[in-house]
């Protein structure tokens, strides 16, 4: 078994559009488990989840997950 930090990041043009995809992914991967091709993930946690707004008004948002996976 290994422990991961993974990091993802969305990019939208609105901040609606943000957080309807954020809420998505989230409700798909948080405390989720899975298999792999070579091993799986027992189990996905986010740990950060932070917003912003780039200068050129591009949204961003980035989330952290603890993984613990094995192979």
């Amino acid at each position: 078994m290994e422990e991961i930090e993974l990091g993802m990041v969305i990019h939208a043009e609105s901040l609606e559009q943000l957080k309807t995809v954020l809420a998505a992914v989230i409700g798909c991967f948080d405390n989720a488990a899975f298999d792999l091709d070579a091993g799986s993930v027992l189990r996905m946690r986010l740990i950060d989840q932070r917003e912003g707004c780039s200068a050129e008004g591009t949204w961003h948002g980035t989330l952290t997950w603890q993984v613990i996976v094995a192979t």
